[in-house]
């Protein structure tokens, strides 16, 4: 069964690393999961976290999406990727978007590619962004309707 937990990023008490193998990380949680602004899901299938994903308003029309999974996701990759498919999609309307971007770690290659796999556009690489990689910013706009 997949259960979707809303919750304001204010009260969560944990995150998981880019890539969780383990499962489920008790890491201090950074600054931009304590924001009133960000908007975000906890993901279940039956009673493991399949992934914690949402939408940080960095300011008016302007979203960044992140998306952390478990290693749960090999249990069901089809069930994560529509459900982040329509995280994305419905975020412009749901959050008034006009631009929506996506950091993704260089060392890490799947992260870029499953951003191209959701619509993101890769719009510029950050040097030195993180203290052992690279990163990629990827880009989306709502449709012209």
């Amino acid at each position: 069964m997949i259960k979707f937990e809303v919750f304001q990023l204010a009260d969560l008490s944990y995150f998981l690393p880019w890539e969780s193998r383990d499962g489920l990380s008790l890491n201090d949680s950074e600054d931009i999961y304590r924001n009133p602004n960000n908007y975000g899901y906890t993901v279940r299938l039956d009673s493991n976290i399949l992934f914690i994903g949402g939408i940080s308003i960095i300011r008016e029309g302007i979203g960044e999406l992140f998306l952390h999974r478990s290693k749960y996701v090999k249990d069901d990759t089809k069930t994560f990727c529509r459900l982040a498919q329509m995280m994305v999609s419905n975020s412009f309307e749901d959050f008034k978007l006009r631009r929506l971007h996506s950091i993704t770690k260089d060392s890490i290659k799947s992260t870029g590619k499953f951003a191209k796999f959701l619509g993101f556009k890769k719009e510029s690489k950050m040097k030195n962004y993180f203290e052992d990689s690279d990163a990629s910013l990827y880009v989306m706009f709502p449709e012209a309707g």
